[in-house]
Order: C-alpha cells, then sequence, then structure tokens
C-alpha cells in the first residue's frame, strides 16, 4: 500500500517547490543570455537590443511554457506566461515601428506607458509564485 500511496504521489505532478526550481533555472538562463546582449547606449541602440532580446524571451515563455504547475500554481503559470507573451507582442510592435521609420525613443518611450503596468503584474505574479528569479528580470 505504502508503494502504491508514494507511486501516487510521484505521478501527482509536480512539487510547488520543483515547480520554483525549474522556473529558476530558466529565468536564470535567460538572464545569462541577457548579460551577453549591449545594452542600448543611445536612441538608435534599442532597435538592435531588443532584436537580440526578444528571441531570448521567447525561448523562456516557451521553456516556462512546458513546465507542469502544480495545482495550485496553475492559474498564476497560466497568467505569468499570458503577461509575458503581451510584454513580448509589445517588443515586437516596437521593433516593427521603429523599422519603418518610427523614432526609438518615441516609440519605446510610449510602449513603456503600455508594458509597464504589464511587467509590473508579471512581477507581482512572480513573488506569488516566489521565484524571484523571474521576478527579477
Amino acid at each position: 500500500m505504502l508503494a502504491l500511496g508514494t507511486a501516487g504521489i510521484a505521478l501527482a505532478g509536480t512539487s510547488p517547490a520543483q515547480y520554483r526550481a525549474q522556473a529558476t533555472t530558466i529565468c536564470k538562463g535567460t538572464s545569462a543570455k541577457l548579460a551577453k546582449v549591449k545594452s542600448p547606449q543611445v536612441p538608435k541602440d534599442v532597435n538592435p537590443f531588443l532584436k537580440a532580446a526578444v528571441p531570448i524571451f521567447q525561448e523562456q515563455h516557451d521553456k516556462l511554457g512546458k513546465l507542469t504547475p502544480p495545482k495550485i500554481y496553475k492559474f498564476l503559470h497560466k497568467k505569468v506566461l499570458t503577461l509575458e507573451q503581451e510584454q513580448i507582442d509589445g517588443l515586437k510592435d516596437v521593433i516593427s515601428k521603429v523599422d519603418k521609420g518610427g523614432d526609438p525613443k518615441k516609440t519605446f518611450t510610449a510602449a513603456e506607458g503600455k508594458l509597464g503596468p504589464i511587467a509590473d503584474a508579471e512581477t507581482a505574479a512572480w513573488k506569488k509564485l516566489r521565484v524571484p528569479a523571474c521576478a527579477n528580470l
């Protein structure tokens, strides 16, 4: 009976600690990759920076999407994935607008007004999930 009970626990899914460890590994990997991308020094550097950073964020999103959160984290996990994708899409929009001749500084500043609250909501969700490595990105 004990063996069956233990097997049932193993089959029940990821524990909160396992989920947090997996998400932490993914987000730390993202941070390491982003650290290698040259930060923009002037407005014209923003678009090349975003073109390098967005695929890194998309990769993170895709990896996080493959995690199986424990039942108690499913809602927040889905929420952070949705918020991350909204930000990625917003950054892709910035890239597109600048590629079409938009002023980099004005375009990015306008996007920050929309994306800032989304980023804040994502950070809050990661904090509730207790995954600081993802909250601090």
